[in-house]
């Protein structure tokens, strides 16, 4: 019984983090296709050696070489 009333606590909370997760999802690809997106990944926060690459061409086109890491720098613009 203890456990289905923290069930009930939680079930709320499960889906409107669900639900939010599919509307950022939605919304970031809507913006990604009407954007040129570069980013270059760094192998650490000195921002020195670049290690991979994400490009989003204006024509829906994605090209990905290397690694992708937590160092990135990124830049959008319209297309």
């Amino acid at each position: 019984m203890f456990l289905r009333k923290q069930a009930l606590r939680i079930l709320p909370l499960a889906l409107v983090l669900v639900f939010t997760s599919f509307s950022i999802q939605g919304r970031g690809t809507a913006e990604a296709a009407n954007q040129l997106i570069e980013c270059d990944y760094y192998s650490d926060a000195t921002f020195t050696v670049v290690v991979g690459s994400y490009d989003h061409l204006c024509n829906g086109q994605i090209t990905t070489w290397g690694t992708r890491t937590q160092y990135s720098r990124c830049h959008n613009e319209g297309c």
